[in-house]
């Protein structure tokens, strides 16, 4: 293929402000290729020309383990529970927070730990020995954790189905009650 004529280039050839790497419009021109260089060029001059600095890049942190990796053994385990209550069951196990049986002595297993919203339910199972209700637990994540409506409803989920798949309270009647042996 030959040299391409840019004298039959469109309008909006080298132009910075109109040229957009991956565009419907760009992607197809046959004269992008050269067009970008000139739409660089072109941008450099008019930040100098303005005195807009562009702000650096953050620098990303290093992604942190995520939390929905859940080996296939710990989801054999928890067969039946969702992805992220398993990733949550894993999570518990592997930093051998021992919450059963640290609720039977009295005390929060989560002081000081994550998840937040399993340190919030705890303190309330103790501090409840006749069961916490759903809504007490919403009216809670809502207050503490600023959360809406939806996501502390998500979470309350979340907090019966890892506490009982734990061993660690019975669903009784819509309350969680902390299991007594």
């Amino acid at each position: 293929m030959g040299v391409l004529n840019v004298s039959l280039a469109p309008g909006c050839y080298g132009m910075s402000m109109c040229y957009k790497e991956g565009s419907a419009e760009c992607g197809t021109c046959p004269f992008a290729s050269s067009c970008k260089p000139l739409c660089e060029q072109q941008l450099v001059m008019l930040r100098a020309e303005f005195g807009i600095v562009v702000p650096k890049s953050k620098t990303q942190r290093p992604a942190a383990q995520p939390a929905l990796a859940v080996p296939a053994d710990v989801m054999a385990l928890t067969d039946g529970l969702p992805k992220k209550v398993a990733a949550w069951i894993h999570y518990i196990e592997r930093e051998g927070i021992k919450v059963t049986e640290t609720l039977m002595k009295g005390e929060n297993p989560f002081t000081g730990r994550r998840p937040t919203f399993l340190n919030i339910a705890c303190l309330l199972l103790l501090k409840k020995p006749a069961g916490v209700s759903r809504d007490l637990l919403r009216q809670c994540f809502m207050a503490k954790l600023s959360w809406s409506d939806e996501t502390a409803a998500s979470h309350i989920t979340q907090t019966r189905q890892i506490l009982c798949a734990l061993g660690a309270v019975d669903d009784i009647d819509g309350m969680i009650k902390l299991r007594v042996e």
